[in-house]
């Protein structure tokens, strides 16, 4: 065996027993908008970017890298908030894990934080409400749902999922709404009284969702809550589809996929240019889009009030050089092996990869809280992670060095 055949597995192991150290956890709960690889593919019907429902990396993807997060994501494609009433609106059956079996496993593996303050500088997300209104489409259009009494589960759901967060531990909650669907491809060629009728309810779930945070309708524990803050997916999608907006951000087709599936969802075709399409598929943008809405997360964490207009979109896509940064093609969070490999440069992981390295995550933190209680500066193991990283860089060269003095690599 060639000695370079263990450089790989090396450089990954001593990454994840380095890395570890004082960023704070974004943990997302979620669908296909936030999924990082949880799907099977055998169940992904539009090709995915190494188990992305895009073309590059996602949205909470940057949002980690560029604000010093590490990622956990519970999300899965297709995913409800509660599989039993959608199932129940539509007479189809959810095998696909809901917010409530996201969380179920989420706390099973990571019960220990619970009640040790170990999450209070960490944020959760729940990012649900699209494949609810997809699966009810039928009866929405037709007439024969009651949009008040589906308006009211979902936002009963997200009351109580906002709930178990903070049970948990969470103080910092962020919830999207539902984005403005009809400006979708799904919906480029239906009627607009069908499209009226999809609007209309996707609105009246937004107002709710936004009554529940800003009436402060939550049920709190004892535990403290800092915020919880909507992240106005609604309002981003209907200004980038815009077709003034849409070119003055380099993207030229923002009513059909880049991708197109046959009636048997086997591929058809795929565009040439697609950082020119705003949208992937029917239902998911493209990667520069979840570019952008990392901005306007991290926004909202530091500016709360924060304004979502055509102007301030456009600011926020001049203020990161957007036009040239986070493609399919040339992305920063990219390295060598990416094309292959589908990694790229944070630390994030799936639930199965949560799953695995569990016991090195609680113990981390369980350490920097015991380093912050005594008032103790970090330790040698969780130095920050650039000279962790830059330690194992060193490392790793020092050995390929020696290794090719004896012609071994």
């Amino acid at each position: 065996m060639r000695f370079s055949n263990l450089i790989f597995p090396l450089v990954t192991s001593l990454v994840h027993c380095l890395e570890y150290d004082k960023n704070p956890y974004i943990v997302v709960f979620g669908d296909g908008f936030s999924d990082i690889g949880n799907t099977d593919s055998s169940v992904s019907y539009t090709p995915t970017w190494f188990g992305r429902f895009s073309n590059g990396p996602v949205w909470n993807e940057y949002f980690s890298h560029d604000n010093n997060y590490t990622l956990i994501s519970y999300a899965y494609g297709g995913s409800t908030l509660n599989s039993t009433f959608t199932s129940s609106l539509s007479g189809l059956s959810f095998n696909i894990p809901s917010f409530f079996d996201q969380f179920g496993m989420y706390n099973k593996t990571f019960s220990q934080l619970y009640n040790q303050n170990l999450v209070d500088n960490d944020i959760a997300v729940i990012s649900f409400g699209s494949n609810e209104i997809l699966a009810a489409i039928g009866e929405i259009s037709n007439g024969s749902i009651d949009t008040d009494s589906f308006s009211d589960n979902i936002a009963n759901n997200m009351k109580e999922a906002i709930k178990r967060l903070n049970n948990f531990g969470y103080k910092k909650i962020f919830i999207t709404n539902i984005l403005d669907i009809v400006s979708t491809p799904n919906f480029s060629s239906l009627p607009e009284s069908y499209n009226k009728s999809v609007n209309e309810l996707v609105v009246m779930i937004n107002k709710k969702l936004d009554d529940l945070v800003s009436l402060n309708l939550i049920e709190v524990s004892t535990k403290k809550l800092d915020y919880v803050r909507i992240i106005d997916l609604y309002k981003f999608f209907s200004i980038v589809a815009k077709p003034e907006i849409a070119k003055k951000l380099n993207f030229t087709v923002i009513d059909q996929p880049c991708v197109t599936l046959n009636g048997d969802s086997t591929l058809n075709s795929t565009c040439k240019n697609q950082d020119d399409y705003v949208f992937y598929s029917k239902s998911h943008p493209t990667t520069r889009i979840h570019n952008l809405l990392s901005t306007l997360f991290a926004q909202f964490i530091n500016s709360p009030n924060f304004n979502i207009t055509d102007a301030s979109i456009l600011q926020l896509a001049n203020s990161r050089n957007f036009a040239i940064s986070g493609s399919s093609k040339s992305n920063y969070l990219f390295n060598n092996n990416t094309d292959e490999t589908g990694m790229i440069n944070i630390l994030e992981y799936t639930v199965d990869k949560s799953t695995e390295y569990s016991p090195n995550i609680i113990s981390n933190k369980k350490a920097i809280k015991s380093n912050e209680n005594n008032g103790q500066s970090k330790s040698s193991s969780s130095l920050p992670i650039s000279k962790n990283f830059n330690s194992a860089i060193f490392i790793i060269i020092s050995i390929i060095a020696l290794l090719q003095a004896f012609n071994l690599y």
